[in-house]
């Protein structure tokens, strides 16, 4: 079992972020590796396929991403033996993008309002 708070902190990352990162190989039928590189570097990573597309989406190894091809995504978590997961679907990117934005929103309502 691993310490998921430490991990995070090492990685530099936090639960829900969007990062970018590079698919780095395909991983038989199950999904991609990746190194993340932003913010903080290249970090490993796996975005199993279920993640690649929407729900209903059938995805084969003929449909991942080529090596090399950088994709947005965000993190989701660790699994028990220390790998992080991200999920590269639009809609989860979409509603991180929409949550980031209403607290920062609020964050800076709360300031001007000081």
């Amino acid at each position: 079992m691993v310490d998921k708070g430490q991990l995070w902190r090492e990685f530099g990352l936090h639960k829900f972020e969007i990062v970018e990162c590079e698919v780095v190989e395909h991983r038989g039928h199950f999904g991609v590796d990746v190194d993340v590189l932003t913010p903080h570097g290249k970090k490993p990573a796996f975005i199993d396929f279920v993640l690649l597309a929407e729900p209903g989406t059938a995805v084969t190894p003929r449909d991942f991403p080529p090596v090399g091809t950088v994709l947005r995504a965000v993190t989701l978590d660790f699994m028990p033996w220390g790998e992080l997961r991200l999920s590269a679907r639009s809609s989860s990117i979409q509603r991180q993008e929409l949550i980031d934005l209403e607290a920062a929103e609020a964050a800076e309502k709360d300031t001007s309002t000081e």
